[in-house]
């Protein structure tokens, strides 16, 4: 049991000059005039606190029920005070939310080597200063406060079983889960009522071009699914194998489109050789694609980070399908130090890991 206490304060400044420019050559700048600021420009803050217990009890030598619960109560405060805002209707914006949250699990052992496992929770996200107040441009979309956003809830169950094989360190586990997801926070179109720069009210001028304004909203219930097997198996006394694979999957909105974060199929293996202080693995990571129809509407996957097919019309390749293996050898040369030599990405595989937004290393 215990308590749980978070503050977090946020400060956002932002201006703009613009250059003088004489001969191609940059001589000065002009007076500094206020931009809006990413995040409220008058400052803003986040606090919770917590409350939590967690009760395991044997009921008897093959069963273990898990029982927890958490109270928290959470507040955010965000106020504006620029000149130049991209809602003149909206000053501050101040939410208070609280929440009950439980898990509860059953553990299974009808046997020494087979585990079974069980699991109900539920959860809840209160809508933190990047969801309610953030202020940002990409691709011809600007993202704007929304001050009517709710907490969105989560309501899982998970079941596993893990079998013991003929070593004590030999397994194979595979679990499968469903989560409900309700009052799902996404983007989707936002109107500011109080902008009248351009005759369409789902867009308005900024920094002088025409943005349709999009901000976070509460998108009604969504629903994911998925799995994992994961394992490890002694081929020898000094040759083994483990790896994982995780799958995970979200049911599509004829409204609001793919759920945004759902990774494609990826999994890691290790073949691994140790004897006395020498140790060395080769790993293998893969991941499957990710098809540009499965991308979230609002943006939030970066669909346009993804391979151009065509550049008129637009059309991107989404994620392609990916894999790399590295190699690694050490030495322990006393108890407190140790030799390392690694190669990793043999292959020098152009890739980026899901959702990273930037291109992993390449062989070194």
């Amino acid at each position: 049991y215990g308590f749980e206490a978070t503050y977090n304060k946020v400060n956002s400044e932002a201006f703009e000059k613009e250059l003088i420019i004489e001969q191609n050559r940059i001589v000065s700048f002009d007076s500094p005039s206020l931009i809006p600021t990413r995040y409220p420009s008058d400052g803003s803050t986040y606090a919770s606190f917590a409350g939590f217990v967690n009760w395991i009890w044997d009921l008897n030598p093959k069963l273990t029920l898990n029982f927890g619960a958490r109270l928290t109560n959470t507040n955010l405060d965000a106020n504006w005070k620029e000149n130049f805002n991209i809602n003149a209707l909206l000053e501050n914006v101040n939410l208070d939310a609280a929440a009950l949250t439980q898990t509860l699990g059953l553990t299974y052992r009808p046997t020494k080597t087979i585990q079974w496992n069980a699991i109900l929770s539920n959860g809840f996200r209160n809508p933190n200063i990047d969801d309610v107040g953030k202020i940002r441009e990409s691709n011809g979309y600007l993202v704007v406060p929304n001050p009517s956003l709710f907490p969105e809830y989560a309501y899982n169950f998970e079941l596993g079983f893990k079998k013991y094989l003929n070593q004590s360190k030999n397994y194979l586990s595979i679990r499968g889960f469903t989560t409900l997801i309700s009052r799902h926070i996404g983007r989707d179109d936002y109107i500011i009522f109080a902008d009248t720069s351009t005759e369409d009210n789902t867009t308005i001028s900024y920094n002088g071009e025409k943005v349709k304004t999009i901000a976070n909203n509460n998108l009604g219930n969504r629903y994911l699914y998925g799995g994992s097997l994961d394992g490890y198996f002694s081929i020898s006394k000094l040759l083994s194998i483990r790896g994982n694979l995780s799958i995970i999957e979200a049911a599509k909105s004829n409204k609001y489109g793919p759920l945004p974060s759902i990774s494609p199929l990826f999994g890691r293996l290790f073949l691994q050789y140790q004897k006395g202080d020498w140790l060395s693995h080769f790993s293998y990571q893969l991941s499957d694609k990710k098809h540009p129809d499965d991308y979230s509407f609002g943006g939030e996957d970066g669909l346009e980070e993804t391979p151009l097919i065509t550049a008129n019309p637009i059309v991107y390749a989404g994620t392609p399908t990916w894999s790399e293996l590295s190699w690694l050898v050490q030495y322990r040369f006393k108890e407190n130090t140790i030799f390392r030599v690694a190669l990793d990405n043999i292959f020098d595989v152009h890739y980026r890991p899901f959702a990273s937004g930037i291109s992993a290393p390449g062989r070194n």
